[in-house]
């Protein structure tokens, strides 16, 4: 029988996480923070600028200013809270510091949280792509509209890979990691 050095392992588990919560961090939330509020002002200057015409654009920009709440407040929630805790754990697994005590019985409450709100996130980005024709530009859109039509294309591919890495990656890889730990239950 093979031995299995479950230090060593959970040592990798522990550092793929604090791994992956950098790279959300630097690669996702620092990108949506930064272009969320120039798309909403983009918005408004769009729709105050062809909203005669198209009508629809009001609608597009309230999508985009809820989106950007949603995931204001999100993005928050994860940084603050979140992270923080699963940091926490990581230096517990590594035998750096003493196992936290969770605010929650396991981190399957807040995931189950922080996927419901993908999915809230996931269904504003589906509106706003609709109302945006798939980002296609129409002929008589202006510099503003097309960078506003290119910031969304983006923002939709960033947003959608955010929020796939954390619910189908760093998410089961943290409940992973509670679990050999024994922490919650």
């Amino acid at each position: 029988m093979t031995h299995i050095d479950t230090s060593s392992k959970l040592g990798d588990l522990a550092t793929h996480i604090e791994e992956l919560i950098a790279l959300v961090l630097r690669e996702h939330h620092d990108v949506e923070r930064r272009e969320l509020p120039r798309l909403v002002r983009l918005a408004e200057k769009v729709t105050r600028r062809h909203a005669g015409d198209h009508p629809e654009l009001v609608q597009l920009a309230e999508h985009i200013q809820n989106l950007a709440d949603e995931l204001d407040s999100h993005l928050d929630r994860e940084e603050r809270v979140l992270f923080p805790y699963l940091l926490a754990v990581v230096a517990a697994a590594r035998g750096e510091a003493p196992l936290p005590a969770p605010s929650f019985h396991s981190l399957r409450n807040p995931l189950r949280i922080m996927s419901a709100e993908h999915a809230v996130e996931d269904e504003l980005l589906s509106a706003i792509r609709a109302i945006a024709d798939d980002y296609g530009t129409p002929p008589d859109a202006d510099e503003p509209w097309r960078n506003l039509l290119e910031g969304l294309a983006t923002l939709d591919v960033d947003l959608t890979r955010h929020m796939m890495l954390e619910d189908s990656v760093l998410f089961p890889l943290a409940l992973e990691l509670e679990q050999r730990l024994g922490i919650g239950g």
